[in-house]
This record gives structure tokens, sequence and C-alpha cells, in this order.
């Protein structure tokens, strides 16, 4: 029960009013955004070492979406990759934690993972570790 609370005051105080950052635990890498083409396009998500600049910095919603701070696009899965997207309140673009610093696609029901080389990508939860929370 003690861990269940741990998670989720993290979850509330990591960046402020800014947003917060998702630090991969693992790699030590935050993930990061960017979108060529306009506000409408579809923005890579992948990760980088951590600046504290608003590429960075992510809102989690009450609606389950996470929005970046910069670009003002969702997170998005379709299972076989991770992007951002101009939201749209579809279950691809709603995230749920699992508890133990993982974060849970709603409609694939994978979790965030991501690489050394600053892939971000949506991979089965019980595979390897998963931590996203500082």
């Amino acid at each position: 029960m003690l861990f269940a609370i741990s998670v989720l005051v993290s979850l509330s105080v990591l960046g402020g009013g800014h947003g917060r950052r998702f630090k991969d635990g693992l790699t030590g890498k935050c993930l990061d955004n960017m979108v060529k083409g306009g506000h409408k396009a579809k923005g890579s998500a992948h990760t980088n070492p951590c600046n504290g600049g608003k590429f960075q910095m992510w809102h989690w919603g009450k609606d389950h979406t996470i929005l970046n701070a910069a670009t003002k696009q969702c997170l998005d899965s379709d299972g076989k990759t991770i992007y951002t997207m101009s939201c749209n309140g579809g279950k691809n673009q709603k995230w749920r934690t699992d508890g133990v610093g993982g974060v849970v696609n709603f409609a694939t029901r994978k979790c965030l993972k991501s690489s050394m080389k600053g892939l971000v990508f949506p991979q089965e939860c019980n595979v390897g570790r998963k931590s996203w929370l500082e």
C-alpha cells in the first residue's frame, strides 16, 4: 500500500506547473517530442538526455491523455509505434500507470518502453523494467 501511495505522489509532483518529466529509470533519458510540418503533423516521441526544456515536459490530464507542453500534441500509440498527434480523445491517446512505475496505453494494453539509442516503443508490460518515475 505504501509503495502505491509513493507512486501516486511521484506522479503528482514531477515538474510542477510546467508539466512533468517522464524519465526512463534504466537509461536515465527523458521522453522528448519533436514535430516537423506544423501542429497537425505526426510527431516523433523519443528520449534524450534530460535538459529541463519544454519539449520534455508533459501534462498528464484527468482524461488520461499525456500532452506535450511545447507541441501541444498527445502521446499516441498504434500498438507498433509510439508518436504524438493532435489530441482527439481516442483510446490510443489514453494512458494509465500500472502501480509499479509503468505507463500503459488503454487501447493497446502495452507499456511505454525506450532504448539506449533513444527509441520509444510499445512492448508487453511483463517484459523487462518499466520505471518512468523519478
